[in-house]
Formats: structure tokens, C-alpha cells, sequence
């Protein structure tokens, strides 16, 4: 809810002309949506036209959401996609009304192992995370509030994606990133990453949040280029240097080509699907997301970055 208002819309559900009425707007808005939701696939229990019927519903719907039974999965994609924008001044009011702080007091509890229900723990953790991540995207001012917090939110590394991605829009073209010691940060993303298999989506994620760091309005930072591709490529990571060179890789980079052209051809065949969307496999995915890495890496006329580039993947 209070991420929804960080990100810009062409029209808002949501009254602000005074708190008292923005609380009512949002909790109308959030329940209606629900119980939309709710009555679309629910089958039996009276009729749901009538006033009683109608409070049954919405209960039941609040009773739920308070719950929060669905876990934090470790495929959840990153919250940001390329094309969104902030909404300055929505994160402007929720600076000043401190509301960040209801998030990092959720997310300093560290309570999961007393928590009576993991999943709830977890999910409700997320939305923390969700909330400040959309808080600080693109946000100078938020962006330094919740920089000294950094500490805080590596010790949620293994908890899905959010905690990093969170860390990386803190850092993402701020004046800080040159001096920032990144070191505990990137070591932690290579360990994740490299424990997880090239089918995981977490990998591929994970490895993506790297390229952010590189890089701070337009200028490289050589520095963090050096330290960033030495740690991806160290000889300890046994699962992250996936390349399709040679012989073998050209074979097996054909079979992902032909997988992904049958899976084209049976959508577009399908009568239900008339523009079906491109069907990219995890591994293809992944190597993606390392090729942009090292291609940042060795951006900007630095010598030493390129010269281990090319050993990895000549271009000759």
C-alpha cells in the first residue's frame, strides 16, 4: 500500500486532501480490490449482494490479509523494471511522515525463528522490503536516510532477492558508491550466487544487481569494475562462469535456440494465444545477465578488466 505511493500513475485512487481521508481512501481501495478478488472465485456461502453477505466477504478478506499466509519465495523477480518511475512527491510526504520507519522496525525484529507462522514472518517481511525499495528508487534524500542501514539489510541476504535489490537502488547513482566499501556486499551476492544452479532465477537476478554498482550517472567507477569481476570470476566460484564457448557450449546454446523455437511455434499455433510471449530458458537467462556484467566491466578503457574479459571470451 505505502509502495503503491512511491510509484508514479497517470491517475490515483487515492484522495490526498488530508490524512484522515487518504487513510479511509486507501483501506476503501485496498478492501474493494480484495474482495473483488475474493468474490471472483468463491463458490457458495449465500448471497453476496446482500448487506450481510457483503460484510461476511470483507471480513473474511481482512482476516486473511492480516494472516499473510503466502511465503517468500526465492524466485521472486526484482520489484524495479526498466520504464517505471517514482512519484517524487508521494516520497517527499512519506519521508516527512516517517513512514520508513514502520519498515525498518519490521525488518530489525529478526523474530523468525519465534514466529508462529514462518510464511506470515516472511511475507510480511517482504512488503517491508517492497515499500522501502520503491521509497528510495531514484530519491537522493531517501537514498542517504537509509544509507548507514545497509548493515541491517545484508542480514536478510538469504531471504529471497529484495534485501539486495533494496541495497543496490540505495547505492544506484549516489555520491556515496565511489567510497562505499562494497566488499562484504558483492562477496555475499557471488557466495549466493554461486551456491545456486543456472536453472535457479535467483541466480540470474542476483548476478544482475552487480552491473548497478559499476556505475554512478554515466561515469565507471574502475575501482569497483576491478573489485567486482575479480570476485565473479575467482577461482573459489565453481558454478558461475558460464559461457557457451567451443564446440560444446555452440551445440548446447543450439538446443536452447531450438527449444525456444518450438515453444514459440506450439504458442503461436495455439487458438487461445494469437501473441505469445518469447520463451527464454533460466540458462539462457543467466548468461545474459553475466555477458552484460563483464560487458560493464570492461566499459570505459580499463585495461586490466578487459584483458581478463577476453580470456574468458576472446573476440577474436
Amino acid at each position: 500500500m505505502l509502495a503503491d505511493l512511491c510509484e508514479k500513475k497517470p491517475t490515483s485512487p487515492y484522495d490526498y486532501t488530508n490524512s484522515n481521508r487518504l487513510t479511509m481512501s486507501i483501506r476503501r481501495n485496498e478492501v474493494a480490490k480484495l474482495v473483488k478478488k475474493r468474490g471472483s472465485s468463491h463458490r457458495g456461502g449465500g448471497d453476496r449482494s446482500s448487506p450481510r453477505g457483503g460484510g461476511d466477504t470483507e471480513q473474511s478478506v481482512l482476516a486473511e490479509v492480516s494472516e499473510m499466509m503466502l511465503d517468500w519465495e526465492d524466485d521472486d523477480t526484482r520489484i524495479i523494471q526498466e520504464g517505471e518511475e517514482n512519484d517524487e512527491q508521494n516520497q517527499r510526504l512519506l519521508r516527512n511522515l516517517n513512514a520508513h520507519e514502520i519498515a525498518l522496525i519490521i525488518i530489525r525484529q529478526r523474530n523468525l525463528d519465534e514466529a508462529e507462522n514462518a510464511g506470515a514472518y516472511l511475507r510480511v517481511l517482504e512488503k517491508a522490503y517492497i515499500m522501502l525499495i520503491k521509497f528510495v528508487r531514484n530519491n537522493r534524500e531517501n537514498q542517504f536516510l537509509l544509507l548507514d542501514k545497509v548493515d541491517d539489510f545484508l542480514l536478510d541476504a538469504d531471504f529471497g532477492v529484495h534485501a539486495f535489490e533494496l541495497i543496490t537502488e540505495i547505492l544506484r547513482n549516489n555520491e556515496k558508491l565511489q567510497s562505499f566499501g562494497l566488499s562484504a556486499i558483492v562477496k555475499k551476492v557471488c557466495t549466493i550466487a554461486d551456491e545456486l544452479s543456472i536453472e535457479a532465477p535467483k541466480k540470474t537476478t542476483m548476478v544482475s544487481f552487480l552491473s548497478g554498482l559499476m556505475i554512478c550517472n554515466g561515469i565507471v567507477i574502475k575501482e569497483n569494475q576491478n573489485m567486482i569481476l575479480g570476485e565473479v570470476t575467482n577461482s573459489n566460484r565453481k558454478n558461475s562462469l558460464h559461457l557457451y564457448t567451443h564446440e560444446t557450449g555452440f551445440e548446447q546454446l543450439e538446443l536452447y535456440i531450438e527449444e525456444m523455437r518450438r515453444y514459440y511455434v506450439a504458442n503461436v499455433a495455439s487458438e487461445n494465444n494469437s501473441n505469445p510471449e518469447i520463451f527464454l530458458p533460466n540458462e539462457l537467462s543467466y548468461i545474459i545477465a553475466f555477458l552484460r556484467l563483464l560487458s560493464i566491466s570492461g566499459s570505459g578503457r580499463n585495461a586490466l578488466t578487459e584483458l581478463k574479459c577476453q580470456s574468458f571470451l576472446s573476440i577474436k
